[in-house]
């Protein structure tokens, strides 16, 4: 309890520090929030402008300015977008799950395709295979996602017509198979390119694990391959395993952003990239702390799973 409480305080700590440093360097970007306030609302009087500048705390310094911030976020007020005309939380919602759409195929299909692939190259290392999948890994996260997603659109689209190049679903068509012959293009361009990190990865992992001395014991032992490798070897790759995929969900959210403006889909990243152009500080803010708060998250998630897997972690953390 106290290793969870601790870990809630430093979250908070650090979700604080982020927060502020971020609306520091947003408050740098060219325009003023007199601007932005007369875009929320161009028919307003000067005197109702002067007056709404006073109740946000916007003829302060920057640094007051973030505390007003604070204080609406803390009642569950997330602002006002500018660019869309729509309170933030509206917003938010809705593009949370249009990234989740394309988000969580990607994760199950990468996960899927590169676990295997990474362990069977592990194991037969500098064979044909395991040559022939560290080529493509290395084209996989070598080649830049919007040249993927061109490529994708130009072949699969243009020249075979066999998907929608671009958006989410055909206009009030709200059929489910729409929707997945729409993703399909992006979610292959994520997952090749993610698949290849992947794959490197599990693979260099398992290689350092096979080389350990208790590998070895249990070989010399007679216990056979496939009991050595999932037994003992994955086991004991499980934790760099969590602490990275811990890690990838929240690029999924966030790093999705070259995708979605390739394919035309309005999610989290296409929003993030938006609100900080066109300086909708409220809608950026709001896109960036949850961005932080799912990292936070999940880094925490992983440092419990970590006392599931190993009960080293566990025991030293009794004693500590």
């Amino acid at each position: 309890m106290p290793f969870v409480l601790n870990r809630l305080i430093q979250m908070i700590i650090v979700l604080f520090i982020l927060s502020f440093v971020v609306f520091m360097l947003i408050d740098l970007m060219p325009g003023d929030a007199t601007t932005r306030l007369k875009m929320e609302n161009p028919g307003i009087k000067k005197d109702d402008l002067n007056r709404l500048v006073k109740l946000r705390g916007l003829d302060r310094p920057a640094r007051v300015q973030y505390f007003f911030w604070l204080k609406r976020v803390i009642q569950g007020d997330l602002g006002y977008s500018i660019t869309y005309k729509i309170p933030v939380k509206e917003m938010i919602a809705d593009k949370l799950i249009t990234t989740l759409k394309l988000a969580i195929p990607v994760l199950i299909l990468t996960l899927a395709i590169a676990v295997p692939i990474g362990i069977i190259a592990g194991i037969r290392q500098y064979s044909v295979f395991d040559y022939s999948v560290n080529l493509l890994a290395f084209i996989g996260f070598s080649v830049p996602t919007f040249v993927l997603g061109l490529l994708a659109i130009l072949f699969f689209a243009q020249y075979l017509n066999l998907f929608p190049p671009i958006g989410l679903g055909t206009p009030e068509n709200d059929d489910w198979l729409d929707q997945v012959q729409y993703l399909v293009l992006p979610v292959l361009t994520l997952s090749f390119y993610d698949t290849g990190n992947w794959v490197r990865y599990i693979r260099g992992t398992l290689l350092e694990v096979i080389k350990q001395d208790y590998i070895r014991t249990a070989r010399a032992k007679g216990l056979p391959e496939d009991v050595v490798i999932v037994k003992h070897a994955m086991r004991n790759i499980l934790i760099p395993f969590i602490t990275i995929f811990a890690l990838s969900i929240p690029v999924l959210f966030s790093g999705a952003l070259i995708t979605e403006k390739v394919f035309g889909i309005q999610g989290m990243g296409h929003l993030l990239y938006d609100s900080a152009t066109s300086s909708d500080t409220d809608v950026a803010m709001a896109a960036f702390l949850f961005i932080a708060m799912l990292t936070l998250f999940f880094n925490f998630l992983a440092d419990i799973l970590y006392t599931v897997v190993d009960p080293r972690v566990r025991i030293k953390g009794r004693k500590g």
